[in-house]
């Protein structure tokens, strides 16, 4: 094979991921536009293909489960925001503090970002059983990934024992999730955004003590 020949395929192959890039975020706007416009029950794979437009053999090879893979999918990206490399460089640091600093602020910038998105994704839930469990499945896989990432990078988190390291993980990322909504959607308990992630960083640092303690 020639020089140029593989060059063409390489270009190929380039071309093919960044439209399949492109495509899965048509998809993911579409799913949330309609997300946010008639509910999660409302809206079909069909529908949004009709929107998209992309066509639904396109939609199902990338999401073979529908509607309910392009939700999954879509909040795994987010979570995806959240928990990034700076998280894991913090984790590095041994520095408790600075880490949950870290994710604290991707979280509530993220879900401010995606606020509405966020709302309209869990009222669907609390009339979804499916969804629900759907997500309750994205959320403990996500943190078995971070949990088994941070174990193999760095001793210290070797040192407490895998199902003790991930329920404590899921607690904390749950604890912030809930008091990051309830200020965002229902009620600003904080006059700042720094008050906040103080406030979330001494409460989680105290419940570890706690906890330790208990055990």
């Amino acid at each position: 094979m020639s020089d140029a020949h593989l060059l063409i395929i390489m270009e190929q192959k380039k071309k093919f991921v960044r439209n399949k890039k492109e495509k899965i975020e048509i998809i993911y706007d579409t799913f949330i536009d309609l997300l946010k416009n008639e509910g999660y029950t409302n809206l079909s794979t069909n529908h949004i293909a009709e929107i998209a437009p992309i066509s639904l053999g396109t939609i199902y090879r990338y999401f073979p489960e529908g509607k309910a893979a392009i939700a999954k999918g879509y909040f795994e990206n987010i979570k995806d925001q959240i928990i990034n490399e700076e998280f894991f460089l913090q984790a590095k640091k041994k520095n408790l503090p600075e880490l949950f600093k870290s994710i604290i602020t991707r979280h509530l910038q993220v879900y401010r970002e995606n606020f509405k998105a966020f709302l309209a994704y869990e009222q669907a839930m609390l009339s979804n059983k499916d969804l629900f469990e759907n997500y309750e499945n994205s959320v403990h896989e996500f943190a078995e990934e971070t949990v088994k990432r941070l174990r193999n990078e760095d001793s210290l988190f070797r040192s407490v024992p895998e199902k003790q390291f991930l329920k404590g993980f899921i607690f904390i990322y749950n604890l912030i999730e809930a008091i990051i909504r309830r200020h965002l959607v229902i009620f600003p308990i904080f006059q700042t955004d720094d008050e906040l992630i103080s406030f979330l960083i001494k409460t989680i640092v105290s419940t570890i003590k706690i906890k330790q303690e208990i055990e």
